[in-house]
């Protein structure tokens, strides 16, 4: 059993383990039996920092066994649509942001614009609003 971490977004991170047998796809907690061996005190920043440096280790270990080449065709699948999925998420985010808040935004919804927003290659958007 190998398990990967499929993509990692700065609010989202998703784990999943991989049955070579059954070419499954498994959800797990990506930060299941990381911090057994320590005590970790949540106000202390030492202790988030070294959580996060615990976190970070374990992920690069996950892709590190990871080989894109030996998955089979529904494994890609999930991966790919995943990470579509994941911009999409961004882009909305980050309309939210120039509209001016998850509120404000609310109200300010352009459907059409957040289509063609969203489908458009983000250099290329960011360089045309700084303009």
């Amino acid at each position: 059993m190998l398990t990967i971490s499929l993509i990692r977004n700065e609010s989202f991170y998703t784990t999943t383990e991989l049955k070579s047998c059954t070419n499954m796809f498994i959800l797990c907690d990506p930060e299941d039996g990381l911090y057994e061996d320590i005590t970790l005190d949540e106000f202390d920043p030492e202790t988030q920092t070294k959580k996060e440096e615990l976190k970070k280790a374990k992920q690069e270990e996950m892709l590190n066994e990871l080989e894109f080449k030996n998955l089979n065709l529904e494994q890609r699948e999930v991966c790919r649509v995943r990470r579509k999925l994941l911009q999409y998420l961004y882009r909305l985010k980050t309309y939210e942001c120039i509209l001016g808040g998850v509120h404000a935004a609310a109200e300010r919804f352009n459907e059409k614009f957040f289509q063609k927003f969203r489908s458009e290659n983000i250099v290329e958007t960011a360089v045309n609003y700084a303009r």
